[in-house]
């Protein structure tokens, strides 16, 4: 029922409508359930946010704030502000970007705690290991405790500042191989000791090739480190080395004979260890002057052979007096020489093969028995000879296949004679009507002084010599020689 108000211009109703009223008040009710949700929230995040603030770095606490900002305004338009009520699109939209803000908030908080554990450790790493570390590390490091987190990944001057990789040294950039080869020096050559060949008649001088000594490598190789890349690279290559090779190289190194040290010219051995065991460079500059020797030891590269003067001339006097002694020995004495001489001298045993004939010789004309070769035809004598001892050196070197000659004459010229003499098949000597032994008339055949020589083992002074000799031997033929058609009578 409406009531009425007097008022000064006119009565004021009073309607009552309690649907209106129940919407009025629902509405009111769900403000305050907003109002005490986000109070509610915004404490909870708040404290988060006290709590995030606490673990991130100082250069980051902007970042934060703004985004925590950020988060609060949309979420306080969400909340109150009518018009998105009525636009879902609208509403929408905004709903994602609060909740992009809410976690732009952590994503923030969470990498700048990382980045401030990161840059405790790095801060550790580059203090406890420099040599693994670019020169430029601490400064990058102080660069990135002044960079925000969005930032870090692209800094203009260093990249990405959060890859441990920016801050690790990046290699050497020295080429060792050719700082050691320039340190070993060109090759020089160095005469070793000279020493008599076995025989006595020449020397030997070795020749050996090798660059510097392993102290003077290692001092090049010092000298090269001057240079502070180059020194800064050697820390870093020697740390990189396997503890196992440098261990090896030192054993192989002290393993080095004596003999090649006394090559290069040295009394022994240099010590080339590192007078500084912390010392990274010298180090590395023994490690490398070690291994170029190892694998550059002296190597031989000639052998100067020379006659040896004196002891040819010694030789030459020895074997004169030998070659006298020879000429002027009787038979016994030859007999002894021959065992004593060496068969590989030609010229020695020449001298005996002719000593031993002329004394054959001589020995048949002086006390030989004298027989001659008569023609029956005529019965007349063409040739007198002397007949010589029997000795079987003699009758071997005459033989013709496995043919041996019975006896050997000298004739008064001084042509050797072998008689062969014919037998059966049973080897029963063949005789005259008279008795007489049948000589062997194509066996039988007088030979030269210098026939003779060959037989006995003479070889010519030249190759060609030589040649023709032992051709004639192998073949079994006899030079040329007067041929008696007619029968011949001994005796």
């Amino acid at each position: 029922m409406a009531k009425s108000i007097s008022a000064p211009y006119g009565d004021i109703f009073f309607v009552n409508t309690p649907t209106l009223d129940q919407l009025s008040n629902r509405m009111y009710q769900e403000q305050k359930m907003r109002e005490a949700k986000q109070q509610q929230e915004g404490a909870m995040l708040d404290a988060n946010i006290q709590k995030e603030l606490g673990r991130i770095r100082s250069v980051d606490t902007p970042d934060v704030i703004q985004a925590y900002n950020d988060y609060k305004q949309g979420k306080k338009q969400l909340l109150f502000d009518r018009r998105l009520q009525n636009d879902p699109l609208a509403y929408n939209q905004l709903q994602q970007k609060v909740l992009q803000d809410y976690q732009k908030i952590f994503t923030i908080a969470n990498g700048s705690s990382e980045l401030k554990e990161f840059q405790k450790q790095k801060a550790a790493d580059i203090s406890r290991n420099p040599n693994a570390h670019d020169d430029n590390a601490g400064a990058m490091l102080g660069t990135l405790m002044q960079t925000p987190y969005s930032q870090a990944r692209s800094h203009p001057a260093y990249g990405d500042l959060t890859n441990p990789d920016t801050y690790t040294y990046k290699g050497s950039n020295t080429d060792w191989s050719k700082i050691v080869n320039d340190a070993a020096g060109k090759m020089k050559k160095m005469e070793g000791q000279t020493t008599v060949v076995p025989g006595g008649l020449q020397t030997s001088t070795p020749v050996y090739e090798f660059g510097n000594t392993p102290a003077q490598i290692k001092d090049n190789i010092l000298g090269s480190m001057a240079v502070h890349q180059t020194g800064r690279d050697a820390a870093y290559t020697w740390d990189h080395i396997p503890e196992a090779d440098i261990e090896k190289t030192i054993k192989d190194f002290q393993a080095i004979p004596k003999e090649d040290w006394q090559k290069m010219g040295l009394q022994g051995p240099q010590d080339i260890m590192p007078k500084n065991p912390d010392n990274k460079a010298e180090n590395l500059a023994s490690y490398y002057a070690m291994k170029h020797f190892i694998a550059n030891r002296p190597r031989l590269v000639d052998n100067k052979l020379q006659d040896n003067r004196a002891a040819i001339m010694q030789a030459q006097e020895a074997k004169d007096r030998r070659m006298q002694a020879i000429r002027h020995a009787d038979a016994k004495d030859l007999i002894q020489f021959k065992k004593d001489i060496d068969p590989n001298d030609t010229e020695l045993n020449n001298v005996w093969y002719q000593s031993y004939l002329d004394n054959v010789i001589s020995d048949a004309k002086n006390s030989g028995e004298r027989h001659h070769i008569y023609n029956p035809s005529n019965g007349k004598s063409e040739v007198y000879y002397n007949m010589v001892k029997p000795d079987p050196f003699l009758l071997k070197s005459f033989s013709i296949g496995n043919a041996t000659p019975d006896r050997v004459g000298v004739t008064e010229s001084g042509e050797i004679i072998p008689i062969f003499m014919k037998y059966d098949s049973k080897g029963n000597l063949i005789k005259t009507k008279n008795g007489a032994p049948v000589l062997d008339e194509n066996y039988s055949n007088p030979m030269s002084y210098d026939q003779a020589l060959v037989n006995l083992g003479f070889r010519g002074s030249t190759k060609k010599q030589l040649k023709a000799d032992q051709q004639k031997l192998q073949n079994g033929k006899k030079p040329p020689v007067t041929k008696h058609n007619d029968p011949l009578g001994l005796f």
